[in-house]
């Protein structure tokens, strides 16, 4: 994570090679735009391990100390669950990342989606309508989990979809992958930008 900065205020990051920033340069991860928009107010550690899976990162996390880190986010990617529909799979995921929130101040949940998801009706047309149902289903059920369960949770789909009707351009969208599932620097800032918006008084005021 650039810059490089030291607080008592950690905030984790967790996940694999979406969370790690692969495809981008050190400074255009989403940690160090996150570590930019905190300054110093919190030090923010890159903890994305390339081809990780769930049981990878769960396995670490259980092996954190407690009070090491001060808040946990984990970033979600569509591969660690069967398909992007797979409610059931992140509601598992989440209840695993439960067992552990003693070990930290708060949780979130960063649900990712692929870049053939978030512009289904360019790649999959028929099925634009089916999917859109599907996900407005979905975060419905899943707010409600994540409420009950008391972990932040913030869906890219919805981030990505708000952001092209905000650039009146449905080709917007491209401009926030690097590949089907990574993240580009404007992708990064993005998240980074949202969970700031969202999150970043119950951070720094905790």
């Amino acid at each position: 994570t650039v810059p490089y900065i030291t607080s008592q205020n950690k905030i984790l990051i967790a996940g694999d090679s979406v969370a790690m920033g692969l495809g981008v340069s050190d400074s255009q991860t989403f940690s160090s735009q996150l570590q930019s928009a905190l300054n110093k107010q919190a030090q923010v550690i890159n903890g994305g391990v390339n081809s990780y899976k769930t049981k990878d990162i769960l396995h670490d996390l259980s092996l954190i100390k407690n009070d090491e880190y001060s808040h946990l986010i984990y970033i979600l990617c569509e591969n660690d669950i069967k398909s992007f529909s797979d409610t059931n799979g992140i509601i598992e995921v989440a209840n695993k990342i439960n067992q552990i929130r003693y070990k930290f101040k708060t949780l979130t949940l960063i649900h990712h989606s692929h870049m053939n998801i978030i512009l289904s009706d360019f790649f999959n047309p028929t099925h634009t309508e089916d999917i859109e149902r599907l996900m407005k289903k979905q975060r419905k059920k899943l707010v409600n989990v994540m409420k009950d369960l008391n972990i932040n949770y913030l869906n890219w789909y919805e981030i990505a979809q708000a952001y092209t009707i905000k650039q009146g351009s449905i080709f917007a969208r491209f401009s926030l992958y690097s590949d089907n599932t990574h993240f580009s620097p404007t992708g990064n800032k993005l998240l980074s930008n949202e969970f700031m918006a969202s999150f970043s008084e119950v951070i720094l005021n905790d």
